[in-house]
């Protein structure tokens, strides 16, 4: 069995990851000493791409699947369960496409 992740899906980690620690990770204390929604966070998640993941290309998606969802959500869990719930969350509009 094969465990590592093709170019396109290391790329998409490394990407997220960094991301995460520089974007997500300052204001992960903050999201949860609130409790108010991270609005900022939803339109960056928005204009990188990642509400998209599991869309695929034709419909102007980027085509990573679930897999590449589910990388970006671990990604951003290691900061914030409330950014990363926000990734996990738009599988579901997302679903039927």
């Amino acid at each position: 069995m094969e465990f590592e992740f093709d170019e396109d899906l290391a790329q998409l980690r490394d990407t997220v990851r960094r991301l995460a620690k520089e974007k997500v990770a300052p204001r992960a204390r903050e999201i949860d000493l609130t409790g108010e929604y991270p609005q900022d966070l939803f339109e960056l998640f928005g204009a990188t791409g990642l509400f998209g993941l599991c869309i695929p290309e034709r419909y102007e998606g980027s085509g990573a699947g679930i897999l590449g969802l589910t990388i970006a959500i671990e990604e951003v869990a290691k900061y914030s369960n409330t950014a990363a719930l926000m990734l996990l969350l738009s599988r579901l509009p997302t679903g039927p496409v």
